[in-house]
């Protein structure tokens, strides 16, 4: 939760992998959904990790905002950060 005024913004990304390798009728699909709510002075990411069964039914449902998560957003933002100073 942020204080102050300003203008929010917020944009969502979720992509789906699955694999058709096996039997499709028995193959489950995981989906990943990355929330980020940005304001002038901070950022906040989040990732959310849904398995759906091939009936089409949630099977498990998650948080994957673990450390390795976000070890690897922190490093490819200060890669990021340093290719767009002149």
């Amino acid at each position: 939760m942020g204080l102050g005024g300003g203008r929010r913004v917020s944009t969502g990304v979720m992509i789906g992998f699955g694999g058709a390798g096996g039997s499709i009728t028995q193959d489950a699909t995981q989906l990943e959904r990355v929330s980020v709510v940005a304001d002038p002075g901070w950022v906040r990411v989040s990732r959310d990790i849904q398995v759906i069964d091939w009936r089409g039914e949630l099977r498990e449902t998650r948080s994957g905002s673990d450390a390795a998560f976000c070890g690897s957003l922190r490093q490819a933002m200060r890669v990021a950060a340093t290719r767009e100073t002149p």
